[in-house]
């Protein structure tokens, strides 16, 4: 699946994130914290989803996942600085609209379970 917004595109096949067609640098868990937001714009995901999705099995401070939410929105630049909404208390909400796009027939995306299923180093 690829999820587009503004201009952006997040690749869940490639596990890539393009602003205007070029690749970004996204580490890992900054690129499953954006899929994770990215797929559930229609809500707001809480923390403790957030963490098990992005280390599961690990024990991890609230620092780690603010960390993550800096680097991902620093990696969608000032232009969106406010594409990631804190929701105080709950968790984040990604705020603008997404465009999801299927894959060609007899491509494989990651499922829901794939992001955070093997461990990544931020």
């Amino acid at each position: 699946m690829r999820y587009t917004f503004d201009d952006f595109e997040v690749d869940a096949r490639l596990f890539e994130v393009r602003h205007r067609g070029v690749k970004l640098q996204a580490p890992p868990r900054v690129f499953d914290l954006l899929l994770v937001l990215v797929r559930n714009s229609d809500r707001v995901v809480t923390k403790s989803e957030l963490v098990t999705a992005l280390w599961p099995q690990c024990r991890v401070s609230d620092d780690a996942l603010l960390q993550t939410i800096r680097r991902a929105r620093r990696l969608l630049g000032v232009s969106v600085q406010s594409s990631i909404e804190t929701i105080r208390g709950r968790g984040y909400r990604f705020v603008r609209p997404v465009t999801c796009t299927a894959e060609p027939t007899g491509s494989r995306s990651p499922s829901e379970d794939d992001v955070g299923a093997a461990p990544a180093s931020a």
